[in-house]
């Protein structure tokens, strides 16, 4: 009886010493330095809170590959002697016995870092079973496969190197060198990565010299209506709390660690308001205009007590026939609170699910992929929708403001996208920028590659529905009044000039899909900075795609004529065709006038075209289709509307007329001709020199060069028109290096070409009359 009353006192003790203790987990402290050089000293910092009584061990012991550790060093077990916060750092130092300055630390003399290298695990539970917290290594070149001594280590699996272990090579001294000190999760990824650690072999460094915030944000900035109390406002690391009125336009655009809203908060059009973390909107109204932006990175947003947000988005100048593609900003909101003063009878989102094309005219062969929505229907995030405007008070041709209000919508927004292998050419939805912000469209394209094609067309309505038009009403609207982005350009529709390659927010766009699946928008692609979200389309600016060459040309009439094509020269593209993510094809046009580009086959119907930029060359063509579908002769005009690239804005670009023979400097000024309605698939040619043979001569002189293969390794290389000759002949291996340089002199040469057997060669071929050919061959 007396032995279990003795037991029972030893439990309930076991239980008191434990009682408060925090359990901790891989990645809640990290070991910040150490030195092996005597006295043994080691840091660390707590990533969490913990309170009084706990404990935390340490040991220099290797850990087996097969498991447990390799008992024959010491254990350190460290006690907190007060609850601590999150960024404590502690200091272990032998000082016979060892010493801690917070806390208190057991004693082990078997516990000595080693200058040879060692380890240092941080660690809680039964030695026979630790759960690991952080793990540092500092021998050899890597953590070791197995602990064979007393310096080398396996690392646990329940540790990740660069996660919540960190190897060194082989040092006696190191310490983190403080380049983060905010925010846990940032600390943890920093200390873990090697090359973020000052380290000596002879001199011991002084631990502690961080001070260290878990929180994101430990600085904050107020603004009090007038000024902000820290003298400059907020930035990446700093919280900015507005306690009273602020508008951008008048005191600036901003980036906040985090965002508090006490006050009416308003984001004038042009400028931004960019948050790295979260947003509270207790009191006042959060306000962007319709080309203002708010850019949040965090996951976040919270409306609380008063608090209100409102996106404020313009229609383009509206007539009543006039369609406006929107998408809903904020959450959970309907219909009728959205689209408030839209007519009941003309509000529409499209169905995908029943969108069927099996002939290819890009029409819905049975006419229900237009649907209705009802007022308490909800707008969906990252869901199309289309309404006329409904009450028109002002003239026609006046722009006006919807207001949607709520909680902005943010973080990741999925949207399913199906997928029918019975249409013949597209499978269409309809999405929108969830954002209050602009979209990098070029961004969505990357992410969900594998289910959409890499081409969207966003609505800029120009002309009137017309009989005349393809589509399932009695009235149908012209569908080049789209305007489109790919993976290598943009283009407008001859009216409305080339968009920057975004989505402006509150607005949808058509994309089609290529297989079933889901859309993925993410804070990521979100654009932040001035003038980024100019409503529904562009201002005529250069476009931000990096390392391309890029011309858009102009086709106008004075009868409303319009159109616009691109074509662009970058490294991921050929002269063929390369997918609609670089080569995106026309919409039909019905009854209007349009340009298309083709490639060198005559192929293609292109609106943005890709093009190789090993191309772009005094010798290169681009054929340039016009076509026109009226009964009369009218007079037209081709322009060049903008043009960006080293190359292209340092030479020339002419308009070839191949019908009349006239060659026109598009640098200089518009060119106008007079046509009748009809396709003219080879009237134009885009050139670069005067010179420049058309296509069709120049597939002439490709077919007149020959390659002989002859016995002995000797090629015998020819013109067949006799007054042209070689200057030079060049061969060149597959991998582009060159490996002979051959003079001619006449229409037929024969060379021995030993240095090739049994492989392909490339043949540049010089000619007489200034033009180069290149062409592959075969040594058998």
């Amino acid at each position: 009886m007396k032995k279990n009353y003795l037991s029972l006192i030893v439990f309930f003790c076991v239980l008191n010493l434990s009682f408060g203790q925090t359990t901790l987990t891989n990645g809640d402290l990290v070991i910040t330095g150490f030195n092996s050089d005597n006295p043994d000293q080691f840091s660390f910092v707590l990533l969490t809170d913990i309170t009084t009584n706990t404990e935390i061990k340490f040991t220099d012991n290797g850990w087996f590959a097969a498991g447990g550790f390799r008992l024959n060093e010491g254990i350190l077990t460290w006690t907190a002697t007060s609850d601590l916060p999150c960024g404590t750092e502690v200091i272990v130092d032998d000082q016979a016995p060892f010493t801690s300055s917070t806390g208190t630390i057991t004693d082990s003399a078997a516990f000595a870092l080693a200058v040879s290298g060692d380890q240092i695990f941080a660690y809680q539970g039964p030695d026979a079973s630790p759960t690991f917290l952080y793990g540092i290594n500092f021998d050899g070149t890597d953590w070791a496969a197995d602990a064979i001594d007393a310096n080398t280590s396996a690392l646990p699996p329940a540790l990740t190197n660069g996660v919540d272990a960190v190897h060194l090579n082989e040092i006696d001294n190191a310490e983190y060198n403080c380049s983060v000190t905010t925010d846990s999760a940032l600390i943890l990824a920093a200390v873990s990565t090697a090359g973020n650690w000052n380290t000596d072999n002879g001199t011991p460094f002084v631990l502690g010299g961080c001070t260290y915030s878990c929180s994101a944000c430990p600085v904050i900035a107020t603004w009090d209506g007038t000024a902000w109390d820290n003298g400059v406002g907020p930035d990446v690391s700093t919280a900015a709390v507005i306690n009273g009125p602020y508008s951008t336009g008048v005191s600036g655009s901003f980036t906040a660690c985090n965002l508090e809203v006490n006050a009416n908060l308003t984001i004038d059009n042009g400028d931004f308001v960019e948050v790295v973390n979260d947003v509270t909107v207790n009191a006042g109204q959060l306000t962007t205009e319709t080309q203002g932006s708010f850019v949040q990175r965090g996951n976040n947003f919270v409306l609380a007590g008063t608090g209100q947000a409102v996106v404020i988005k313009s229609t383009t100048p509206n007539t009543e026939e006039d369609y406006t593609y929107w998408s809903s900003p904020v959450d959970n909101i309907t219909i009728l609170e959205g689209l408030t003063d839209a007519k009941p009878n003309r509000r529409y989102t499209f169905n995908a699910n029943n969108y069927l094309d099996t002939d290819g005219d890009e029409i819905d062969d049975d006419g229900n992929d237009w649907q209705p929505v009802g007022d308490t229907d909800i707008m969906v995030a990252g869901k199309g929708y289309i309404s006329m405007h409904g009450l028109f008070i002002q003239p026609l041709g006046t722009s006006y403001d919807y207001l949607f209000e709520g909680a902005y919508n943010n973080g990741d927004i999925t949207q399913t996208v199906p997928f029918n292998a019975l249409n013949t050419l597209n499978h269409w939805n309809l999405l929108g920028n969830p954002y209050p912000s602009a979209l990098d469209a070029s961004a969505f394209f990357t992410a969900n590659s594998s289910v959409v094609a890499s081409e969207l067309f966003m609505w800029s309505q120009v002309s009137p529905p017309d009989g005349a038009n393809p589509g399932n009403e009695i009235l149908n609207f012209n569908l080049a009044d789209y305007i489109t982005i790919n993976s290598l350009g943009t283009a407008g529709n001859g009216t409305t000039p080339a968009p920057q390659p975004r989505v402006p927010s509150g607005q949808s766009f058509f994309i089609s899909s290529t297989s079933p699946g889901n859309v993925t928008f993410t804070n990521s692609m979100r654009v932040g900075g001035t003038n980024v979200n100019n409503d529904f389309y562009r201002i005529n600016q250069q476009n931000n795609y990096e390392d391309i060459e890029r011309l858009w040309i102009n086709l106008s009439s004075d009868i409303g004529v319009y159109s616009q094509i691109c074509v662009a020269y970058a490294d991921s593209a050929t002269d063929g065709y390369d997918g609609k993510g670089i080569d995106t094809e026309r919409n039909y046009a019905g009854n209007a006038g349009l340009l298309y580009s083709m490639d060198n086959n005559s192929g293609g119907f292109y609106v943005i075209q890709g093009k190789s930029k090993n191309s772009l060359n005094e010798n290169e063509v681009i054929n340039l289709g016009f076509a026109s579908y009226l009964s009369t002769a009218e007079l037209y005009s081709i322009s060049l509307s903008d043009f960006e690239g080293e190359y292209l804005e340092n030479n020339s670009i002419f308009l070839r007329d191949n019908q009349l023979g006239i060659i026109h400097d598009l640098k200089s000024s518009d060119y106008q001709f007079l046509s009748a309605g009809g396709d003219y698939a080879d009237r134009f040619d885009i050139i670069f020199n005067e010179s420049t043979l058309s296509n069709t001569e120049y597939t002439n002189l490709v077919d007149s060069f020959t390659i002989t293969e002859m016995p002995d390794s000797l090629v015998k290389f020819s013109l067949s028109n006799s007054s042209l000759t070689f200057d030079k002949i060049e061969i060149y291996d597959v991998k582009g290096r060159r490996i002979y340089s051959l003079n001619g002199t006449s229409n037929l040469e024969v060379h021995k070409l030993s240095n090739i057997t049994n492989s392909i060669f490339i043949v540049k071929a010089h000619i007489s009359n200034g033009k180069v050919i290149t062409k592959k061959a075969i040594m058998k």
